[in-house]
């Protein structure tokens, strides 16, 4: 079946070259974009993605979704998407989001409403367009902040969101909040929560919540947000587990801000992760990440160039991993990632891009244990990520 995915992916891509404009295709009252992307990764020690230190094609994104407005007070969206990223995501299509929105008003200064269904999270500037490879301001976003390795669980979750946007002086303001049940099937989520694969299984609450405020100055030139929330997930034990019953609590609180000009821009976001492991029949441990990505970006005609600095922090009190090493016996660098990366994007036309970028990596911290069997066996390491993408 991923052969056959892989296969259409590139038809469609290929397809891109003639397309002029964007547009799309509309079925009666509903209207259905898609998008599509393949990529190559090569690194030269750490796996990610699949066996990117042999050069792999294993990523690659194939997804379409749509839109249909019943009356201007009631509308449905939804996307499904296929998605292959090595071990972190097996090629199976998934939901990512379908629900119904119901519009309470809608002016020219304010409308607010409600969304009922599988819903996209309200996290920093990225995470709500991170699905189209075409709306990403890179391959691979900044993993400090938006982790593919539990991508489900960070996109979107079941429940009920309320959002509300006012015209102010100068600016829009908008606000969403949501009570939402979390999306736990990663295959790398156990391992980030707890340190191993379990026999046992992750469930998320409905009584988990995100918020975010977000204020666009002057036309979008300068953007602010503040996301915060709560989301809580319990641990159900196996027959024979060696873990208690146990709840693990993580409060993220991110900051983003971005300003832009005419050819360039700079975009920051600080991420505070707080989490909470109680239960599982030892003392409850919490544990405060700091995290952050500062990146510039440069734009000429159909080109756009970019310079980040990414920094992943798992535990604030041992910020290097010695203590984490010395404790269990695993290399201190997998509790922390500094990652330079330079690449730019070419859009051919409004539907087609290609896109090249190169990491420079010191840690281990967000890479898939899984996928490098247990450990990542290389402090230093390096990747280069190609891709070409389509949207229509």
């Amino acid at each position: 079946m991923f052969t056959t995915v892989r296969k259409l992916v590139w038809l469609w891509l290929l397809s891109g070259a003639t397309f002029n404009t964007a547009y799309a295709v509309t079925i009666g009252d509903v209207q259905v974009h898609g998008f599509a992307s393949q990529s190559f990764l090569l690194s030269n020690k750490n796996k990610f993605f699949g066996s990117s230190d042999d050069g792999s094609f294993e990523f690659y994104e194939l997804g379409v979704n749509a839109f249909w407005e019943v009356s201007p007070k009631l509308r449905f969206a939804g996307q499904v998407l296929v998605r292959d990223a090595g071990a972190s995501d097996n090629g199976k299509d998934r939901i990512d989001y379908a629900f119904a929105e119901y519009v309470f008003w809608d002016n020219e200064s304010a409308s607010a409403g409600v969304r009922v269904g599988r819903v996209i999270n309200p996290l920093g500037f990225f995470n709500a367009t991170r699905d189209v490879a075409g709306t990403r301001p890179s391959i691979l976003l900044p993993q400090s902040v938006y982790s593919d390795n539990n991508r489900n669980f960070s996109i979107s979750a079941d429940g009920v969101q309320v959002y509300m946007v006012k015209t102010i002086a100068n600016g829009e303001l908008m606000f969403e909040a949501e009570r939402a049940r979390p999306r736990t099937r990663d295959p790398d989520l156990e391992v980030t929560v707890l340190g191993d694969v379990r026999p046992g299984s992750l469930e998320g609450r409905d009584d988990s919540w995100l918020a975010k405020l977000n204020y666009d100055y002057d036309f979008g030139r300068w953007r602010f947000a503040l996301t915060h929330g709560k989301i809580n997930v319990d641990y159900n034990p196996a027959d024979g587990d060696g873990l208690q019953a146990g709840v693990f609590d993580f409060k993220p609180t991110l900051l983003s801000v971005q300003h832009q000009q005419e050819r360039w821009g700079i975009t920051a976001e600080f991420l505070r992760r707080s989490s909470t492991l109680s239960g599982f029949g030892f003392p409850e441990i919490s544990v405060d990440g700091d995290n952050f990505f500062v990146q510039g970006d440069y734009r000429v005609n159909d080109l756009n160039f970019f310079l980040r600095y990414d920094h992943t922090v798992r535990n604030n009190d041992d910020r290097r991993g010695k203590q984490y090493e010395a404790t269990f016996k695993r290399p201190a660098y997998t509790r922390y990632a500094k990652d330079w990366t330079v690449g730019g994007r070419w859009d051919i036309n409004q539907n087609l891009s290609l896109n090249a970028e190169w990491h420079m990596v010191e840690g281990a911290a967000w890479l898939s244990m899984i996928e490098n069997n247990g450990i990542p066996r290389h402090k230093y390491w390096n990747m280069l990520m190609m891709s070409v993408s389509l949207k229509f």
